[in-house]
């Protein structure tokens, strides 16, 4: 049978062994919290990159099928004897093959297939499975040592 003194002792001991591991998790719970915020502050800084060059080239794009039905009704236009806007004059703006290909049809087909949310859910599941497998593969890289 144990003493009331030796109670008291067990029931501090637990207590701050329970305040250390709730501490660890609050750190750990705080610090993925400032890193998911970081992820949306980019998110939200590529969302409105993508907004404006979406509006850009969507009135470029308005502009040169303007041009193109006054040509067609015989109409005068200024302009139009240089050369065209080709995909290598996109590539050479910083465009690769595979950012056109990507957002221009894989994001594309699989947000209007599937949904906007459900392919960011999968995508935001992808990236914490790749972290989880980083880490403990650098854990288990510093447990050799």
């Amino acid at each position: 049978m144990m003493t009331a003194d030796e109670q008291r002792e067990l029931q501090l001991a637990n207590a701050k062994a329970d305040a250390e591991v709730w501490d660890t998790l609050a750190e750990m719970h705080g610090e993925a919290a400032e890193g998911q915020a970081g992820l949306i502050a980019a998110a939200e800084r590529a969302k409105a990159s993508a907004a404006a060059e979406h509006t850009k080239a969507t009135e470029h794009a308005a502009a040169a099928k303007d041009r193109a039905a006054r040509l067609a009704r015989g109409e005068d236009v200024a302009g139009g004897l240089g050369k065209p806007l080709t995909l290598a004059d996109v590539y050479a703006a910083g465009l690769t093959k595979a950012d056109i290909a990507r957002c221009g049809r894989r994001v594309h087909e699989v947000s209007e297939a599937l949904g906007f949310d459900t392919m960011s859910e999968a995508l935001r599941e992808a990236r914490d499975r790749a972290e989880r497998k980083t880490l403990r593969a650098l854990h288990r890289r510093i447990r050799v040592r």
